[in-house]
C-alpha cells in the first residue's frame, strides 16, 4: 500500500511540521506518530536518522502541547537511540540535549536546564567547522542564557546573549535575503539582554547599591527604547520603573 513507502512517511512528516507550524499540536502530532510508525517499520526502532528526528519532532509537539512528561519519554528515547548508534558528538545528539534542557527549563529545572544547553553547545563547537559553529551555536547560547538568568546568574546570561547577537549580527547583517528576519531575531536578543539588566538593577537595588541599580536599569531602558520604541507598553513600564528609582535617589539625597 502507498502509505507503507518511505516517501510517505516524509509526506506525512512534512505535513505534520506544516500543522505545528500553524500551531494545530493534536494533527501535528498524529502525523508524525503515523510517519513514525512507517518508519520504525521500515528502517528499524533504532536508526538514528529518520526515527530519531521524528521522536524528537513529535517530543516537541509534546513539549508545546504542556505534556512535559512525554515530551521527555519522546526526547530521551531520541537520545538513547542517537547516543548508542552515532555518539554523544554528533549534531542530532545536540540537538536532543536542547529539547531535553528546554523542558527543563519549563519544568523550572534550571540547573539541569542549564548542563543540557552546555552539553549541545560544547558539542556544537567541538565537532562542527568554524562558520557552521557560529550559526549553530546561537540558539543554544540563547538557551543557556535564559538558563542561567532563571537561576540569577544575570551577568553570564547578559554574556551569553551579548556573544549571541555578536554572532547574528556579523553573520546575518550584510548577507541575509530577509533584513526584517534579522532585525527580528536580533531584536529577541536585546530584549533578552534588556531582561537580564533589568534583573541586575532589581539585585543591586535590594542590596542598597541604589546607583548601580539606576545605572543598569537606564541601559535596560535604552535598549528597549532603541528596539521597542518609546510607544510600548514594556518601555512605558521600564521608563515608570526608572524614574520610580530615580526619585527614591533624589528622596535618600535631601
Amino acid at each position: 500500500m502507498e502509505d507503507n513507502k518511505p516517501d510517505s512517511a516524509e509526506k506525512l512528516l512534512n505535513k505534520g511540521l506544516l500543522y505545528f507550524d500553524q500551531g494545530n499540536y493534536q494533527k501535528a502530532k498524529g502525523l508524525l506518530e503515523r510517519a513514525l510508525q512507517i518508519q520504525t517499520k521500515e528502517l528499524g526502532e533504532d536508526d538514528p536518522a529518520a526515527v530519531a528526528l521524528t521522536l524528537n519532532h513529535i517530543g516537541t509537539v509534546l513539549r508545546e502541547e504542556g505534556s512535559f512528561n512525554e515530551a521527555m519519554k519522546k526526547y530521551f528515547r531520541a537520545l538513547a537511540i542517537r547516543v548508542k548508534k552515532v555518539g554523544e558528538k554528533h549534531i542530532g545528539t545536540a540537538d536532543n540535549f536542547e529539547g531535553i534542557g528546554t523542558v527543563f527549563l519549563r519544568l523550572g529545572k534550571n540547573k539541569k536546564a542549564e548542563e543540557m544547553f552546555r552539553k549541545a553547545l560544547d558539542t556544537k563547537l567541538e565537532i562542527l567547522p568554524k562558520t557552521h559553529s557560529e550559526v549553530a551555536t546561537l540558539q543554544a547560547l540563547r538557551l543557556e542564557g535564559l538558563a542561567l538568568k532563571k537561576q540569577g546568574d544575570s551577568e553570564k546570561a547578559i554574556q551569553l546573549f551579548s556573544k549571541a547577537l555578536d554572532i547574528y549580527e556579523k553573520i546575518y547583517t550584510n548577507t541575509h535575503p530577509n533584513p526584517a528576519a534579522v532585525y527580528m531575531s536580533s531584536s529577541a536578543l536585546c530584549v533578552d539582554i534588556a531582561a537580564a539588566k533589568e534583573t541586575i538593577s532589581a539585585v543591586k537595588v535590594e542590596e542598597g547599591l541604589l546607583e548601580d541599580g539606576i545605572a543598569a536599569s537606564a541601559e535596560a531602558l535604552k535598549i528597549r527604547r532603541r528596539m521597542l520604541g518609546d510607544d510600548h507598553i514594556d518601555t512605558k513600564a521600564r521608563l515608570e520603573a526608572h524614574r520610580s528609582l530615580l526619585n527614591r535617589l533624589l528622596e535618600n539625597r535631601i
